[in-house]
């Protein structure tokens, strides 16, 4: 399931600036505690804060409106481009409940809009799940 993003499904007409950091945090909570009850994989698009400008490194409380989300859900990923290498992106895992956090640099394809690993990237170093084995696709 996709959100996209999660502000969208506010109240526009909160004005309180505590209201709504509530209220986007209780979203969060409302959500992961659907995707458990489904067994569903739940992906909720947010929208950084001004904080979030060229040479700043995402961190989870860059997250806009509410902090409340960062302390709901399980994993936050942060996505930045590279300025001098326009083909390389950066997925940085602020926060995950399950496993390890860290930053890696991927390929992105743009005539396919696709991101690829890097040939020499280790994932078992890192924690994730290797797609190429047949343990990842049970």
């Amino acid at each position: 399931v996709v959100v996209d993003y999660i502000t969208h499904l506010g109240d526009a007409t909160l004005t309180d600036k505590t209201e709504v950091r509530l209220m986007y945090g209780n979203m969060a909570y409302e959500l992961n505690q659907l995707a458990e009850k489904y067994k569903v994989a739940m992906l909720v698009l947010a929208q950084t804060n001004r904080e979030q400008r060229k040479g700043v490194e995402f961190d989870s409380a860059m997250l806009a409106e509410s902090d409340q989300i960062g302390r709901e859900v399980d994993v936050i990923l942060g996505i930045a481009r590279d300025e001098e290498s326009p083909n390389i992106v950066y997925l940085n895992v602020t926060k995950n409940r399950r496993g390890g956090t860290g930053k890696i640099g991927l390929f992105m394809d743009w005539e396919y809009n696709t991101l690829r690993l890097p040939e020499h990237v280790d994932l078992d170093k890192l924690g994730m799940p290797n797609p190429n084995t047949t343990e990842a696709s049970r």
